[in-house]
């Protein structure tokens, strides 16, 4: 027993253990949804356009008064963040709670079980993004009266944080269908092997 825990990372010896638990979580499912280097490199690629072209719009958009740090629209926005925030968790929670799943055999449960991590792994991120949204929006919208220059340049980025929270908010449900198919299409081959058919109409 000593020596098992003299061989624990020092980590284990240092942090809490919620959070040392939740680095393993982070790890494991990040290998799972990501599991080869080029996969990060595309998410970070595309990703990081988007949020330079958003940000370059919000940019220009302000310089041509079209919006302003002080406008009172950054409030509405912030409500609905936390609004999206406290939907985004609730569908984490039943990411995966499909009953139909029961009846899958290992090969398709290994499939979905992998489908299921890959959407609660990007679920996860999607949320992340919505708090630095609220953040940064929430930064603009304290910071215009008493540093206008910090809020000013914190329009473009809030632009494009937003822009990222929208786009992958959209991509969330239909990754939830997708999944859903992949359980259907499981289904009905189940039903046509139980009924002898090839092919239902």
């Amino acid at each position: 027993m000593r020596f098992a825990t003299a061989a624990m990372p020092l980590p284990d010896h240092v942090l809490p253990d919620d959070l040392v638990s939740a680095a393993r979580v982070v790890r494991a499912a990040a290998c799972d949804a990501a599991p080869a280097g080029a996969v990060w490199v595309r998410y970070v690629g595309f990703y990081g356009l988007l949020l330079l072209v958003a940000g370059g719009g919000g940019y220009l958009l302000q310089k041509h008064g079209w919006i302003a740090a002080s406008a009172d629209g950054w409030k509405a926005v912030i409500t609905l963040l936390t609004i999206v925030s406290g939907f985004m968790i609730t569908t984490m929670l039943f990411t995966g709670k499909v009953e139909a799943a029961k009846s899958l055999h290992s090969v398709q449960l290994k499939q979905f079980v992998r489908k299921s991590n890959h959407l609660l792994f990007s679920q996860w991120l999607t949320l992340i993004n919505h708090i630095v949204s609220l953040g940064v929006v929430g930064a603009v919208t304290g910071l215009h009266e008493s540093a206008a220059s910090v809020a000013y340049w914190l329009v473009p980025v809030a632009f494009g944080v937003l822009a990222l929270s929208f786009v992958r908010s959209m991509l969330i449900p239909l990754q939830i269908i997708e999944l859903h198919r992949f359980v259907h299409a499981a289904l009905i081959d189940e039903k046509q092997r139980e009924e002898g058919k090839g092919v239902i109409t």
